[in-house]
C-alpha cells in the first residue's frame, strides 16, 4: 500500500520526492526580503506565492503550497531549498537554516548516546564471521567458529 489510512478512513499520501517549484506574482522578491521596524531591520516572514510539485508514493504529482509542505515535511523541504539554491529567497531564508541546524543537533545528540557494544559481560563478541575467525586466531582455538557453525 502506498497510502496510509486512519481509523476514520482519512487517507494520507506519503511524499516520495519534490519534483519542481514555482513562484507567482505574490511572492516576495529578494530585494523586498527585509522590513524596517524603527531602527531595526527584520526578515519578512512569509511563504506567500510559492508552490512545490510533489510526487507522492502512489505515483501521482500535485502542486502544493509551501506553507502546507513546510509544516508536514520541514527537513525535506529545507534540504530541497538548499540543493536548488532557494535558501536566499525570502520565503525560505527565515526558516531553512534553523530547521537544518535543529536536524544536525538531533543527529549529534543521537550519535553521542550511541555506544558501540562489542563486549557482553566482559567477553568480546564478534559481529560477523570474519571477526570470529580473527578472535579465534588471537585465542589459539576455534570456539567462535564452532559456535557459529553450530
Amino acid at each position: 500500500m502506498f497510502a496510509q489510512c486512519d481509523i476514520k478512513g482519512n487517507q494520507f499520501l506519503l511524499m516520495s520526492a519534490l519534483v519542481d517549484h514555482k513562484k507567482d506574482g505574490h511572492a516576495v522578491e529578494i530585494a523586498d526580503g527585509f522590513v524596517q521596524r524603527g531602527t531595526n531591520r527584520h526578515r519578512r516572514i512569509t511563504t506567500k506565492g510559492w508552490q512545490l510539485c510533489v510526487e507522492w508514493k502512489d505515483g501521482s504529482t500535485t502542486w502544493e503550497r509551501l506553507a502546507d509542505l513546510k509544516e508536514s515535511y520541514p527537513i525535506e523541504i529545507a534540504e530541497y531549498a538548499v540543493a536548488r539554491g532557494l535558501n536566499k529567497e525570502p520565503a525560505f531564508a527565515w526558516w531553512v537554516l534553523s530547521v537544518l541546524a535543529k536536524r544536525n543537533r538531533i543527529i549529534a545528540a543521537v550519535n553521542r548516546r550511541y555506544h558501540k557494544r562489542n563486549h557482553t559481560f566482559g567477553i568480546k563478541v564478534p559481529w560477523d564471521w570474519d571477526e570470529a575467525v580473527v578472535f579465534d586466531k588471537e585465542n589459539g582455538n576455534t570456539l567462535w567458529q564452532d559456535a557459529v557453525q553450530k
